[in-house]
């Protein structure tokens, strides 16, 4: 599902992980902006209430339009084939959550209970880094870049390479 030692997608840390085998992984790009990987953070926040519901199309572009009781939105996801094998799966009706997030609900098929996708979805589209999800060891120039570049970032504490300061004998 993900790569030893990564941070699990966003749908695991949320119960998705008995999902369908119809459902492919998350297209991993290493991005955190909206509309591309959903940060582990941005998936806890967007459970905050209120959410809106709705009904959710997606086009090949990315584009998603979803209409609510007198509104329709237009938001974009980096990840339409997948997107629409859930809307296929699992029918139109999405959650329209804080944070850029669109969720998905379905029941587990072990039938343990109901299970959430969670979709970051942007207002407008963003291109994928080139060169893919970074990899360490990071320094914190490295981190801020990965703010600045990637809209964020998610590393193990031994991924992150102590760099010293000016001064610093280096403990």
């Amino acid at each position: 599902m993900s790569d030893p030692g990564s941070t699990p997608p966003p749908d695991d840390a949320t119960g998705a992980s008995e999902r369908s085998e119809v459902i492919p992984p998350a297209l991993i790009c290493g991005s955190y902006k909206l509309g591309h990987e959903a940060h582990w953070i941005q998936a806890r926040l967007s459970g905050e209430r209120p959410w809106t519901t709705g009904r959710a199309s997606v086009a090949s572009d990315g584009w998603i339009v979803i209409e609510t009781t007198g509104t329709t939105m237009h938001r974009w996801t980096h990840d339409p084939g997948r997107m629409q094998t859930m809307l296929d799966h699992f029918g139109p009706e999405v959650e329209i959550r804080s944070q850029g997030v669109l969720a998905i609900k379905f029941h587990s098929p072990d039938g343990s209970g109901e299970r959430t996708y969670i979709i970051s979805v942007g207002e407008s589209p963003s291109p994928c880094p080139s060169g893919g999800a970074p990899h360490g060891p990071f320094s914190p120039t490295d981190l801020v870049d990965l703010v600045l570049d990637h809209g964020g970032f998610s590393v193990q504490a031994r991924q992150i390479r102590r760099t010293p300061a000016r001064g610093d004998k280096g403990r």
